[in-house]
């Protein structure tokens, strides 16, 4: 799988968050659910940025019990063409969001202040490791769904697969808030 993005080229939009920031591969995002009770996590695999076209790709790690609910998913081939089916395997999912602007970027390499001042789940004072070490956790875990422990409410959800991502740490941003 080759999420990464194609060229640097200038386009005529970007895929901007919900703050403003552009968002990229490798980028950990989140999306208020509920009238913001809780987020929900995900990662940026790809941002197409053409003409009309605003859409980007993220992975997330999704309770199963979603399983018939009518969510479309999108797997990708080894040649990078997506076919369209229903279902989660394994609680994990790429989907194709076409309005970039209701997600939102997690902040890492907040200073202490922000870490302590901003909501659970939004930033974090750990150091990203690098786009090219994200995305192949992001592939392994694509190939090795089976290996995602059962979702969790606390301990297994899409925010703790997004920040091993991340990071390396299988670990909840909010539960260290």
């Amino acid at each position: 799988l080759d999420f990464e993005q194609q060229n640097g080229a200038k386009r005529k939009h970007d895929n901007v968050a919900a703050g403003g920031e552009v968002l990229k591969a490798g980028d950990h995002i989140y999306l208020w659910c509920s009238v913001g009770t809780y987020q929900h996590h995900g990662i940026v695999l790809k941002a197409d940025e053409c003409d009309d076209n605003e859409s980007i790709l993220i992975a997330e790690f999704t309770n199963t019990a979603l399983v018939g609910l009518g969510t479309d998913m999108i797997h990708l081939s080894s040649h990078g063409s997506a076919a369209v089916s229903q279902g989660v395997t394994g609680g994990f999912r790429i989907i194709e969001e076409d309005k970039p602007s209701k997600w939102h970027k997690v902040k890492y390499e907040a200073n202490p202040i922000e870490a302590l001042t901003w909501r659970a789940g939004t930033c974090s004072v750990a150091t990203p490791d690098s786009v090219r070490q994200i995305l192949y956790r992001v592939q392994f875990l694509y190939q090795c769904c089976h290996l995602i422990p059962d979702y969790h409410v606390l301990a297994s959800n899409c925010e703790t697969v997004a920040v091993w991502c991340i990071t390396g740490k299988y670990e909840s941003l909010q539960g260290s808030h």
